[in-house]
């Protein structure tokens, strides 16, 4: 095999992120897959540049959330909200992320439609920042 070839080469990256290995189980939490060439490098398929390559050259791009997994055993289901909230911030409960994705979008559409879509995109704040200098007790 010389230098040309291994160039040509396609290889394909895996990456799993897990719960944690709870008893010799390992719990998968999110698979994600990369193909790509030492020729071509990796691509970012949300642009259009790897829309003029060579066909033979494209790069293959997977990722999807495993799930959603019920733990009983509270020991074990300690260890798995752990391991996510050190790592992948994949809750084991899938129904809690897109309770709030949901509770977001529906926002996120309300203020469009009372504010317009100008007005969904400015949000003043409430109260200004504090900064390092500024005093937090008023009596001061």
């Amino acid at each position: 095999m010389d230098l040309a070839d291994i160039k040509r080469t396609r290889f394909v990256f895996a990456s799993i992120q897990t719960y944690s290995d709870l008893d010799r189980e390992v719990i998968p939490a999110e698979i994600a897959l990369a193909e790509f060439s030492l020729r071509h490098g990796i691509l970012d398929l949300v642009s259009d540049s790897f829309a003029s390559l060579d066909p033979k050259a494209f790069i293959l791009k997977y990722s999807t959330i495993v799930g959603p997994w019920e733990i009983t055993n509270n020991v074990l289901r300690f260890r798995a909200n752990f391991n996510c909230k050190e790592t992948h911030q994949i809750p084991i409960d899938l129904k809690e992320m897109l309770q709030k994705k949901i509770k977001f979008s529906f926002k996120k559409q309300v203020t469009a439609e009372i504010l317009g879509p100008r007005g969904a995109l400015h949000r003043p704040q409430t109260r200004p920042p504090r900064g390092p200098l500024q005093r937090t007790d008023p009596r001061i």
